[in-house]
């Protein structure tokens, strides 16, 4: 949302399990508030929990405030949420012991830390704009990367409409997946996920600028996707972070005002142009993809994704562990773009925030797959459901195909389905291809026909497992989960699927 979030934990232990998502945080640049308490270890019944938390926030990259005086609470408090919200970054609010059971001699008096913070314009500077205006008016290879921030801006049309005025490709960062898709010079993922024509194209370019985009190490590939083009950076920060690997332009401002701007400007001089827009292009974009031979040991994880794009509802939601496997959602699984769609995510609780919102986790063994067990505990009555189903699917992958380099993959583009009643079937001799293909049918028919799905659940997990043992048992009675994350696919047949 963009918003600032607020979490509550235990103190220590509690703290401690928050680790990874504060520090996420504090990296994705989130306004998070943690309020905590705190032991110390006196040798008394709180030394099991003690831990030196300013420490730790301090590892986890966070702002540490401590709330000691009962006299200044609420100022503290509002302290925090102003941190957190100008500087864009978590605040842990630590309060010891000795203050949990404290009364307050007066009245609760606080006003909120948004009352606070000045309005902001965003609006670029001219001089920079102009700089920026001048290198889009010349080139003749451009290239628009959209982030997060385009998202976030409800920047999508004014980006396309700056792509068409100056023949531009348009490509996201990894967070902003799926933003154009359907629009014709689509190129996908900028980066370290780059379909081969994408990387073959942005090669030639000569122009890039980032729209709401760090343009970092990963979507820039280390500076070597696109070596020959001048580079340029859309932000609401006032300073880069870094000099990064690919220096060049700077322009502070909000990512549609500033596209906005850059159109306006573009018009006003009388620039329209091809650029990248050539048959030539379109030919390295349609070019077909290097033929490899079909795994025997195992499932090809690009059918499966190719399965997935045409069986999965638009609006789904999906979340991706970490390790080597992930590169096969993130490159080769397309979903419709939505606005309430952030792409793949990589948190386990986002699939389930929104019960309106249909999920698949896509997961792999060790930490990943242990996190399931949160998901089918967790309760779920303010959304309207007494708990959360929790399906599970494992598919065994081929060894060799997981081998296999993104960048041999093909530019695939996404097609909406004209009825999510008739959703293409595959053609394939998987019978778990089958399966999901089926399960898929199955909703879609209910969907046409009125029926309520059954039985209900919210969350699906699909566990995409890089080995490759001879035989992988898909045992119980529900055979394969249905990755619409709505409709179990039942079986009676208790024998083994490898």
């Amino acid at each position: 949302t963009g918003k600032l979030g607020v979490v509550t934990v235990t103190c220590g232990p509690g703290l401690a399990n928050g680790a990874n998502a504060i520090l996420t945080a504090a990296r994705a640049g989130t306004p998070l508030v943690v309020f905590t308490g705190e032991y110390t270890d006196d040798g008394g019944k709180g030394g099991l929990q003690a831990l030196d938390q300013r420490q730790f926030a301090q590892a986890c990259e966070a702002e540490f405030r401590p709330l000691a005086r009962l006299d200044s609470l609420a100022e503290d408090i509002a302290e925090g949420f102003f941190t957190a919200r100008t500087r864009q970054c978590p605040v842990i609010l630590n309060m010891p012991a000795a203050l949990w059971e404290a009364e307050l001699p007066w009245d609760w008096d606080y006003r909120a830390s948004s009352a606070f913070v000045p309005s902001q314009s965003h609006a670029p500077p001219e001089e920079a704009l102009a700089e920026v205006v001048a290198a889009l008016a010349v080139a003749k290879r451009p290239v628009l990367v959209a982030g997060r921030d385009a998202i976030l801006a409800d920047a999508k049309g004014d980006i396309e409409r700056l792509g068409d005025r100056i023949g531009a490709l348009l490509a996201t960062s990894l967070v902003a997946k799926g933003l154009f898709d359907g629009h014709p010079w689509d190129v996908g993922i900028s980066g370290s996920f780059s379909s081969a024509p994408t990387e073959k194209l942005m090669a030639e370019a000569d122009f890039v600028l980032g729209i709401g985009a760090s343009m970092n190490f990963f979507t820039s590939e280390g500076g070597m996707l696109f070596p020959s083009a001048q580079v340029a950076r859309i932000d609401v920060k006032p300073f880069p972070a870094a000099i990064g690997a690919i220096p060049g332009l700077y322009l502070q401002g909000d990512a549609r005002k500033t596209t906005l701007a850059l159109l306006r400007a573009l018009e006003a001089r009388g620039v329209k142009g091809e650029g990248f827009r050539t048959a030539a292009s379109r030919d390295v974009m349609n070019a077909s993809p290097e033929q490899l031979p079909r795994p025997t040991d195992g499932l090809d994880p690009r059918e499966l994704m190719r399965v997935l794009s045409r069986c999965l509802p638009t609006t789904a939601q999906v979340v991706c562990g970490a390790g080597h496997f992930w590169s096969w959602p993130i490159a080769a699984w397309k979903l419709g773009y939505m606005a309430r769609n952030d792409g793949v995510r990589r948190s386990h609780w986002a699939t389930i925030a929104r019960a309106d919102v249909c999920g698949t986790i896509c997961a792999a063994s060790g930490p990943s797959v242990s996190s399931l067990a949160k998901v089918r505990s967790w309760k779920s009555g303010s959304c309207g459901r007494d708990s959360i189903d929790r399906k599970v699917t494992r598919l065994p992958l081929s060894p060799a195909s997981t081998r296999s380099s993104s960048s041999s993959s093909s530019l695939i583009r996404f097609q909406p389905a004209e009825s999510s009643a008739t959703p293409t079937t595959p053609r394939s001799n998987s019978r778990s291809t089958r399966l999901i293909a089926a399960s898929s049918a199955r909703l879609a028919l209910r969907q046409a026909t009125g029926r309520p799905p059954s039985p209900a659940c919210v969350c699906d997990t699909l566990v995409l497992k890089p080995k490759a043992p001879s035989a992988i048992a898909l045992r119980n009675s529900a055979v394969m989960a249905s990755i619409s994350g709505r409709v179990a696919a039942r079986s009676s047949d208790a024998s083994p699927i490898t």
